[in-house]
């Protein structure tokens, strides 16, 4: 496309960039144009700072490089959906963006297709939904290797329903506050559209328009500050929840485990000794949130959860640190992730086959001893495969004894036990190490 400013032009790139140098400094107005039709006109742009996107309906007046086709069907029945909506915004965002609920537009064919034209490289979240049906977001990416004949597949679910009530750090309902994506996006920013919208006089507020899955909200009041909730949406069913902003002074954050909301098993204070046990004073103020009040100073936390369904570690733990003050809420957060690294190794006792194997996994967390703990019962195997460990580097223990044992008698022997440690590192360049443990 062409791009005339100032009695100057150019043509932007594969990705729709462009840079005009040498034009006066200050405001300049901008025309867009394809061959001979004008595309944008007298758009307001400065060479100060930075300028907003310029989005262009791709029509036919432009030829499309980069053709999309997709299948759009009932998860459950296989059948085709004939009349469907589709909106496209550009990246992978975590969640679906307020601005572009406006953005659907209805396609219709007897076979569900969906058709849809590019014209510039780069990463695209598509979303299509449909009466009764909750958006599904694919993603992709547009490259120099785009598969024109390729048919994407757009699996739909019946529609979730959330119904909260939001109540400040006084337990009484608010109104006029904002409901908003966790994580937004520029283009978000750039449209003026960062909420879904805001409770009402009762503190109330109801979606139906989200994809199904985990969903992280933000929620924003200009008197009561701000909270959060993680909440898990499932095909046809209807979520209640309650979210509580925390309160000045106390400690707050996430709980989940493979970015589900959860809950501690242990949760204690660092002092002398094991700590204090702070686990019944917690208050789960919303789903995936915990707050506790303790005194305002640094502390250290020692956190634990139990495993949930898929999770092949019986025990798992945090140690954070933090510096509690009283003139707002702090927070930490607790965030028990899988990931896409992998342990394997083959163990062996002198003289005998082990009876009870155990791995300790130690990741450093960064500066001021700050680690993360996952434990493994592998019973009585000689050879052991961990997957779905998160990335970063730490110490791999194993514990091994020609004696039968039992997850809680672990703790207590495991000083007595046959042990070797090993360094290790996982990154994206190298998702899989290899330990093989002769004791």
């Amino acid at each position: 496309m062409k791009v005339i400013v100032a009695d100057q032009e150019t043509e932007t790139d594969y990705y729709g960039a462009f840079v005009i140098r040498g034009v006066p400094k200050g405001q300049h107005f901008v025309t867009i144009k394809y061959g001979d039709s004008v595309l944008v006109e007298n758009r307001r742009m400065n060479t100060e700072g930075r300028n907003s996107s310029v989005e262009i309906t791709v029509d036919e007046r432009i030829p499309a490089r980069f053709l999309f086709q997709g299948r759009v069907f009932d998860r459950n029945t296989k059948e085709p959906i004939e009349v469907f909506e589709v909106a496209t915004c550009k990246d992978f965002p975590d969640m679906l963006q307020p601005y572009l609920l406006k953005r659907f537009r209805e396609q219709r064919h007897p076979e569900g297709i969906v058709n849809d034209r590019f014209v510039t490289l780069g990463d695209y979240t598509m979303y299509v939904r449909s009466r009764g049906y909750a958006p599904f977001p694919l993603q992709f990416t547009i490259d120099e290797n785009w598969d024109l004949h390729r048919v994407y597949e757009f699996p739909l679910y019946r529609s979730a329903t959330l119904e909260a009530v939001v109540y400040g750090p006084n337990e009484l309902s608010i109104s006029g506050a904002a409901v908003m994506p966790r994580q937004g996006t520029v283009h978000g920013t750039a449209a003026g559209k960062i909420d879904y919208m805001s409770t009402d006089s009762m503190g109330r507020f109801t979606l139906y328009t989200l994809p199904i899955g985990i969903q992280s909200f933000l929620i924003y009041h200009i008197e009561h500050g701000t909270g959060r909730a993680i909440v898990e949406l499932e095909p046809g069913k209807t979520t209640q929840i309650k979210i509580q902003l925390p309160r000045k002074g106390a400690l707050t954050g996430d709980i989940t485990i493979n970015g589900k909301p959860a809950k501690f098993s242990e949760f204690k204070r660092r002092t002398s000794g094991s700590g204090v046990d702070l686990t019944r004073s917690i208050n789960y103020n919303a789903p995936g949130q915990y707050e506790v009040v303790i005194t305002p100073e640094p502390v250290t936390i020692m956190a634990a959860v139990n495993p949930i369904d898929g999770c092949s570690w019986f025990d798992r733990r945090m140690e954070l640190n933090a510096v509690v003050v009283m003139e707002e809420p702090t927070w930490l957060d607790f965030n028990f992730s899988a990931g896409p690294g992998t342990i394997y190794g083959d163990v062996s006792l002198r003289e005998t086959a082990p009876r009870a194997v155990f791995v300790e996994i130690v990741y450093n967390l960064g500066k001021d001893s700050q680690r993360e703990r996952i434990l493994y019962d592998l019973g009585t195997t000689s050879s052991f495969r961990l997957t779905d460990l998160p990335l970063g580097s730490g110490t791999f223990h194993l514990y091994a004894s020609p004696r039968s044992m039992s997850k809680t008698d672990f703790a207590s022997a495991r000083a007595l036990m046959d042990r070797k440690e090993q360094s290790f590192e996982l990154d994206a360049a190298n998702t899989s190490v290899q330990i093989d443990v002769a004791l």
